[in-house]
């Protein structure tokens, strides 16, 4: 823990009398833990991301539907870099016209 996160995970420990989990992207415990708390299966899910290393992996390995935004830090060639049971299912520019229809329907 560095930096900020810290005194936020200190806080809310403080707060809140619960410990913290410490995870990150692309480890897809956080994809499980909504799951828990929702009751949506990862194959259920859609996840965002812009980073076809980060939240896409994710998405992937956990079995949720792996949405590519080029907003961010990927562009076109680091998605198409990707392995392809890792690549995101739809790769959209923007978000502006994504529904999940869209998702469902390119997934």
């Amino acid at each position: 823990m560095m930096g900020i996160s810290a005194a936020l995970i200190a806080a809310l420990e403080h707060a809140t009398g619960a410990r913290h989990t410490l995870f990150g992207k692309p480890s897809v415990a956080g994809v499980h833990m909504v799951s828990a708390l929702t009751g949506a299966a990862p194959q259920e899910m859609v996840v965002l991301g812009d980073d076809p290393n980060l939240e896409l992996r994710m998405a992937r390995r956990a079995g949720a539907l792996a949405g590519g935004v080029l907003t961010g830090t990927g562009d076109r060639a680091a998605f198409a870099a990707d392995q392809p049971e890792e690549r995101a299912h739809p790769e959209l520019d923007t978000l502006e016209h994504f529904t999940l229809d869209l998702a469902v329907t390119t997934g």
